[in-house]
């Protein structure tokens, strides 16, 4: 979810929402598809997510940490 808000807040917000009312409704890869989120399960979904947090952590303005 957070990869996707960057690029689109509202749509994410929304995939979020969907995600939270249908909780409990089907089994996890149901719900994450119905999100329109990545299997978190998948290696390439994990590598993915490793780089952008990598990418956005350079751009931060870290002074004072």
């Amino acid at each position: 979810f957070w990869m996707k808000s960057k690029q689109d807040f509202q749509s994410t917000w929304g995939d979020y929402l969907r995600l939270c009312k249908a909780g409990g409704s089907k089994p996890f890869l149901g719900l994450i598809d119905e999100a329109g989120i990545k299997s978190p399960f998948e290696e390439e979904t994990i590598l993915e997510v490793i780089e952008a947090l990598k990418k956005w952590l350079s751009e931060q303005n870290m002074e004072g940490y």
